[in-house]
């Protein structure tokens, strides 16, 4: 049968594997780019954690340079 292509993995699948096979690839790939989003959010959490407690405990914030108004003595 006809293989066809997996858009942004550059595999393909062979559609003469069985159902069964076909069915498998493609929820795991479903699977993969949502654990890559959900793993993009924490990230995007925990930057924002470490940014946040830089900024109170060095009195700016080093994203943007501002000067949240803290004074370390």
């Amino acid at each position: 049968m006809a293989e066809v292509p997996i858009p942004f993995i550059d595999e393909e699948v062979d559609t003469g594997e069985g159902t069964k096979s076909v069915l498998m690839t493609l929820v795991l790939v479903a699977l993969g780019f949502a654990a890559f989003a959900w793993l993009q959010d924490v990230g995007g959490y925990i930057a924002s954690q470490a940014n946040s407690f830089i900024t109170n405990t060095v009195g700016f914030d080093p994203t943007s340079g501002e000067d949240s108004g803290a004074d370390l003595l």
